[in-house]
């Protein structure tokens, strides 16, 4: 399916709101004023799928958990595409123009962090060529928690 892909900017936040109203624009303005980017893909002019990166840090959200990023690396998170286009890979393609527009900035280490019962959004970034590494996440009693970062037998070291 023909699609155009672009980052979206502040100009953007009516559009992004209008496909995400459960983000709001007080949210997507916060996004944008902490540094984070939006990239969309549109199919014959309508806003069909976008996905937030950041660098810097990845704000895990489910989790509560913030993680430092090397500065050659971006944080892939919230992808999300209309319903109607299930099936059609719009958020793969999507991510992977994205990945593809970052590396031309430098970001040379892509990551996200998807929950382990999201299967679509596993097969997504499988799908932009990203693999496990480690599962992440916490234990805890009450307000007592210890967080955990486990590595994946596979895990990738950095060149």
């Amino acid at each position: 399916m023909p699609v155009e892909s672009c980052f979206l900017t502040e100009v953007d936040v009516g559009e992004i709101t209008a496909f995400r109203p459960d983000l709001g624009r007080a949210r997507v303005l916060e996004r944008f004023a902490r540094g984070d980017r939006c990239f969309g893909s549109r199919h014959e002019g309508r806003l069909v799928s976008t996905i937030w990166i950041s660098s810097g840090v990845a704000r895990i959200a489910y989790l509560g958990r913030e993680e430092a990023l090397p500065p050659d690396t971006g944080y892939w998170y919230d992808s999300w595409k209309d319903g109607s286009m299930r099936g059609l890979r719009v958020a793969s393609s999507c991510g992977l123009r994205s990945v593809r527009a970052l590396a031309t900035e430098g970001i040379r280490v892509s990551v996200a962090g998807v929950s382990p019962e999201n299967r679509a959004g596993i097969a997504n970034v499988l799908s932009m060529g990203m693999r496990p590494v480690a599962t992440i996440g916490w234990i805890g009693i009450g307000p007592v928690r210890r967080q955990f970062r486990r590595a994946s037998s596979r895990e990738v070291t950095r060149p």
